[in-house]
């Protein structure tokens, strides 16, 4: 990630390492924001890209058949993981990048509800497949 030398103010860049087909040194050198914190920054982003307008509660809900497997992942580091009587799974978390989570989403199959955000279960609602012989 980084802010373009033509607008040092501006909002932070994300860039897919694998998209970066060549680097060169350009002499220029940079001053590191000392107040910057890098864990935190990382924690508003499911995966790698984050959108702002996006950045919300999210809320998922496994089903008692896929809860046992999904308590094994670690879905964002700020995950809050909640036992319901019927045997399903609760997680919940704060963060952006819809279309990564439903990237992710999608191995899951009909085994996962999202409760929130609801542009997020909008995005899923037509892409949820119930013939996936296993889970992730």
């Amino acid at each position: 990630m980084a802010r373009p030398t033509t607008d040092r103010a501006g909002p932070l860049r994300h860039f897919v390492a694998e998209k970066i087909e060549r680097a060169e040194l350009t002499g220029e050198v940079f001053e590191r924001d000392p107040g910057f914190d890098i864990h935190a920054h990382a924690r508003k982003a499911f995966g790698a890209f984050q959108n702002d307008s996006e950045f919300g509660e999210v809320i998922w809900k496994f089903k008692p058949d896929a809860a046992p497997h999904a308590r094994t992942f670690l879905f964002h580091p700020a995950q809050i993981l909640e036992e319901q009587s019927d045997g399903s799974l609760i997680v919940r978390f704060w963060a952006s990048g819809h279309m990564e989570m439903c990237w992710h989403l999608y191995m899951w199959g009909d085994k996962v509800e999202v409760v929130a955000p609801e542009a997020l279960r909008r995005m899923v609602e037509t892409h949820q497949r119930s013939d996936f012989p296993s889970l992730p």
